[in-house]
C-alpha cells in the first residue's frame, strides 16, 4: 500500500501552448494560460499491489482530492464513471491521514471479502506519520492484517510501488495531459486533468499496476549501479 501525489496540471511540458505577456515597458515573455490555483493543484493516489493476481484485481485504487476540489457535484458526476476498484475520495485538504489510512484500512480488508480466509494480508508500508499510530495498529489487528513497515529513505528500493509504478504512470499521465492541451483549439479546455482526465487516468491507474504485478517486476532488484550508490562494503550509508 503506498500513496503519491499527481499534479492536475503538467507545465512546462514541449508543444504546450504559451501566450505573450507585456512585462513592463516593450518588454514581453511567453507564459502559459494557467493559473496558480492550478499549477499548485495536486490529487492524492491511494494504490495496493499485491503478488497474487486473485487478490490483487480485487483491491482498491482511490484518489484522493480536497473537499475544495472534489465538491458534492463533482463526485456525484464522476463517481459513476470510474471502473469498479477505483474510488473518489475527499477530505479537507486532499492528503494522506491517520483518519484516512483507517478507513483504507477497512476498505481493503472489504474488497478482499472470503479471501482473507485464504490469504494473510501483510501491508507493507512506509513510516509515514499517518500510517504509524495505535488507531492504525488495533485496526489492523482486528481485521488480521499484519504491518511491515519500511524503514525511512529506503522506499526507493523496497517499496514496489515506489520502484516499478509511480514513475511510468506518471510518465502516462503526463503524455496524456500534454496530448489533450494539444488538441483543444484555446490549450485550456483539456487542462484540467482530475475533471478532463479523471476516467483515463483511473485506468491507467489500474492497468500500471496490472502490468507491474503480472510481470512481477518487483522480484527484479534495482541495477549494481544504483546499489552501489548507497553502499559501502555491502553495507547501507
Amino acid at each position: 500500500m503506498d500513496e503519491t501525489s499527481i499534479s492536475v496540471t503538467y507545465g512546462g511540458q514541449k508543444g504546450n501552448i504559451r501566450v505573450l505577456k507585456k512585462q513592463g515597458g516593450f518588454r514581453q515573455r511567453f507564459v502559459e494560460r494557467l493559473s496558480p490555483g492550478e499549477r499548485r493543484q495536486t490529487v492524492s493516489l491511494l494504490v495496493s499491489l499485491a503478488n497474487v493476481y486473485e487478490v490483487h484485481k480485487e483491491l482498491p485504487h482511490i484518489f484522493l482530492g480536497s473537499a475544495k476540489h472534489f465538491t458534492g457535484t463533482f463526485l456525484g458526476t464522476y463517481r459513476p464513471q470510474m471502473p469498479t476498484n477505483i474510488y473518489l475520495w475527499a477530505n479537507e485538504r486532499g492528503w494522506m491521514t491517520q483518519d484516512t489510512c483507517a478507513v483504507l484500512l477497512r476498505a481493503i480488508n472489504a474488497s478482499l471479502g472470503d479471501l482473507t480466509s485464504r490469504y494473510h494480508v501483510i501491508l507493507l508500508m512506509d513510516a509515514h506519520r499517518a500510517h504509524i499510530n495505535e488507531t492504525i495498529c488495533r485496526r489492523a489487528m482486528a481485521m488480521n492484517m499484519f504491518l511491515l513497515y519500511v524503514p525511512a529513505r529506503l522506499t526507493w528500493l523496497l517499496q514496489p510501488a515506489d520502484t516499478h509504478l509511480f514513475a511510468p504512470f506518471k510518465s502516462s499521465i503526463r503524455r496524456t495531459y500534454t496530448n489533450r492541451r494539444l488538441a483543444a483549439h484555446d490549450g485550456r479546455s483539456a487542462g484540467r486533468m482530475a475533471r478532463c482526465g479523471m476516467r483515463s487516468t483511473a485506468g491507467h491507474s489500474h492497468e500500471s499496476a496490472v502490468e507491474t504485478r503480472i510481470r512481477k517486476q518487483w522480484h527484479h532488484g534495482p541495477s549494481r549501479r544504483r546499489l552501489d550508490v548507497c553502499t559501502r562494503n555491502g553495507r547501507l550509508v
